[in-house]
């Protein structure tokens, strides 16, 4: 699903969370306007995706209220932040991260994520709590197999 369109969940009351899949690109008008409950609101699109109006997501965002969660990927928060009526959002935080070899927290294992990976072993910290994900062979160490590893299952679709 790449849209989701206008008025899709108009006065839905008693929505309490969404979550938006990696392929979204656009959010018609009023498509969660006054669902008074929305408190987490999860997009898992790297890029954010365009929003046809302010009224989008009110009164989730609102001043008035404030307390709506916007969870995204990690590597796209800043993103979201400066993004035209995402940056409404007075809460953003980056989603939690469990897909083994996703260490750079899109939601997708690819060849970013070997880079990121590499990244982290010459310039940040092997400890496994900062960063499981990175663990892809899940040995407790974070080490040159784990890139191996997620390098073959990029080649094998696994």
């Amino acid at each position: 699903m790449d849209t989701i369109g206008k008025r899709a969940f108009y006065y839905c009351r008693e929505l309490r969370s969404v979550d938006l899949p990696s392929s979204l690109t656009f959010i018609g008008a009023y498509a969660f306007f006054s669902d008074e409950h929305l408190g987490d609101v999860t997009c898992r699109a790297t890029t954010p995706p365009r929003i046809e109006n302010v009224n989008c997501f009110y009164p989730a965002y609102d001043q008035a209220y404030a307390d709506a969660t916007l969870h995204v990927p990690a590597s796209s928060v800043e993103d979201y932040k400066s993004a035209r009526y995402w940056s409404y959002f007075n809460h953003v935080n980056p989603i939690s991260v469990t897909i083994a070899g996703d260490v750079d927290a899109d939601g997708r294992v690819t060849i970013a994520d070997v880079t990121e990976l590499i990244d982290l072993l010459l310039y940040g910290s092997p400890d496994v709590s900062s960063n499981s994900s990175a663990d892809v062979d899940g040995d407790g160490i974070i080490g040159i197999a784990d890139v191996t590893e997620l390098i073959d299952r990029l080649l094998n679709g696994n």
